[in-house]
Order: structure tokens, then sequence, then C-alpha cells
């Protein structure tokens, strides 16, 4: 016989499901500086970590290796590292290569009608913002009661890259923000960048061996060297 008390329980708990949030990302504009507070999150950080693919396919997609799941793209890896050819040859090999990348929870001054937004920024961003973090000073920065505002510049450099000038508050403040309203427009960051199963990312990965893999050693028209046996993780410049 079914349980019709326990079968309406669940009806409840799947129709109270989370709903989708929007998810609004700062809108940095060159030039002009704006007042940012971090908010704290579950994890211990200011922020959530992601790695991604750029170079297998025309959009950008997480590394599932880096979160403990099967990763086609790395195994190819693996297997060209066996390969000498393939191995020495940086503008083949580069694609396999995730850079890392950053999302936090963030109120804006003067924009909080807007909510929770979203900063996202690269490594170099990220250890700049570590080195204010963990000052004694800036170690409570986050807190929405006594918490610091870093300041944030929006610049671009000759190559037409934002880039951002960034230095905390001397002075602690308070958001005038409930804090209800806080956790009713903070996002899912899992939803900002895509994860793709298994089978999605083998199909880009075929699509991209397919296209690039060289026919010949490219060694005698090499423009510069990659060390094969610098960690596949490892060398991740700012983007």
């Amino acid at each position: 016989m079914l349980n019709i008390d326990y079968l309406k329980n669940r009806m409840q708990q799947i129709e109270v499901k989370n709903p989708h949030k929007e998810i609004k990302y700062v809108n940095f504009e060159e030039g002009k500086t704006y007042s940012v507070r971090f908010l704290p999150m579950d994890n211990g950080n200011f922020c959530k970590e992601y790695w991604l693919y750029y170079g297998i396919a025309n959009q950008f997609f997480r590394c599932t290796f880096k979160e403990g799941k099967p990763d086609p793209i790395k195994e190819e890896f693996d297997r060209s590292m066996q390969v000498e050819e393939l191995k020495n040859n940086w503008n083949y090999m580069k694609a396999f290569k995730p850079k890392l990348r950053c999302a936090a929870p963030v109120i804006v001054r003067g924009e909080e009608h807007k909510g929770v937004q979203v900063f996202t920024f690269n490594e170099k961003i990220y250890k700049d913002l570590i080195s204010i973090f963990i000052s004694p000073k800036y170690q409570n920065a986050v807190d929405p009661v006594s918490g610091f505002d870093l300041e944030i510049k929006a610049y671009k450099t000759r190559e037409n890259w934002l880039r951002f000038d960034i230095k905390p508050a001397e002075l602690p403040s308070q958001l005038n923000m409930d804090i209800s309203v806080i956790n009713d427009t903070t996002p899912n960051l899992d939803e900002i960048f895509t994860e793709y199963d298994y089978e999605k990312m083998n199909d880009l990965l075929r699509n991209y061996v397919n296209l690039n893999k060289p026919a010949q050693s490219w060694q005698s028209n090499a423009k510069q060297p990659w060390d094969a046996s610098t960690p596949w993780n490892a060398g991740v410049k700012p983007f």
C-alpha cells in the first residue's frame, strides 16, 4: 500500500525547490571607481574557483578533472604527453591546460537596488585580493556589519583588456541592506560557467583534435618551447 502522507510531503518538498535566481554581473566602466563589499560564503572563501578550458572550442567550459570527475580532455593530454612530437608542440598542447577563473558575490555601493551582483576575475586579481584579505586589519572584511569595502577602479590596457586597481577602505562600514535581501538575491555561482558531461566534452575534444592535431613534428618551426616537465595545470597566465 502506498504511503499517502509520505507522497504528500514529497510533493511539498518538490514544489518548494529553490527557484532560479537571475545572475547580475558588475558592469565596470573604464575610469570609474566602485566601492564593493565582498560577502561571506559557506566555503570559507570570498569566492568560488573554477578551472576552465578556453582553447578546445569556441566557448569556455569547466574542467571536470579539477572537480574530481572524469575528464576526456585530461585523458587526451596524458596520452599526448607520451608522444614526442605532440608534447613539445606548444600551440597544440596549450588548449589542454585549463585557466583559473573566480566568481564572487558582491554588493556595489550605490547599486544596492540590484541586490547581490557577481564579480568574475582572473588569477592575478585573485592573488591581489588574497593579499588584502589575509592582512590582520582586513581579515573580517566580508562581514556585512563591520567589514570593509574595496575601492576598485577599472582601466584598459594598450591591448584593450579591462584591468583593475584595488585598494581597501581605511575604515569599516555597515551594509544598509536587510540580510534577507542578500540571501534572496544571491545566485547559484555554479550556474555561471558551463559544465558539460563526459560525452559532450569528448565531442568537443574530437573536433579539436581532428582540426588541430599536427601531422608532422612541430620542432622545425618552433617559436617558443613548452617544457613537458611542467605540471599540466601550471604556468597559467592572467587573461
